[in-house]
């Protein structure tokens, strides 16, 4: 369990660098950190399974939270990201079977893409808002669920 404890975690506004990089593991946790800002990618999963992100704020990067290369199984909540240059939240690559609660409040704005980019299956999707976007949504892949979703435009 990685407890940010309300800190935050500042980067050096280099596009190539990761705030929290996970590759390969199983049951973990990342939670209460206050603002992830000025990197690259804010939190890129890439073969993470069973684990957690919550109550997390992202800001001023290329991307927020991105899952990939069968990140599955995994639950993201309490979600804040704000002024991206990509996707707020990208599910690629087969990451499957991943649930998103309580990404809101219009947190995911100001971005030049998608708020969020499913090109994943069976990913179920509540309680979100989004604001700004290029697009609020961007679903590629099939079987995934949104409830309780808004998209407000500027």
């Amino acid at each position: 369990t990685l407890d940010g404890r309300n800190y935050a975690l500042d980067g050096d506004d280099e596009s190539g660098d990761l705030g929290i990089n996970v590759t390969g593991r199983l049951n973990i946790t990342i939670k209460n950190i206050s603002l992830i800002d000025d990197f690259g990618v804010g939190i890129p999963f890439t073969s993470v399974n069973y684990s957690v992100i919550d109550d997390v704020s992202l800001r001023s990067s290329n991307g927020g939270i991105n899952l990939a290369s069968g990140s599955s199984h995994n639950q993201i909540s309490n979600i804040t990201i704000t002024l991206m240059t990509a996707n707020g939240i990208s599910v690629i690559s087969g990451s499957n079977n991943n649930t998103f609660t309580n990404i809101n409040s219009g947190t995911i704005s100001d971005l030049s893409d998608a708020g969020i980019s499913v090109a994943s299956h069976n990913n179920r999707f509540t309680g979100i808002i989004t604001n700004a976007n290029g697009d609020g949504i961007n679903i590629v892949g099939t079987n995934n669920t949104f409830t309780n979703f808004f998209n407000f435009l500027s």
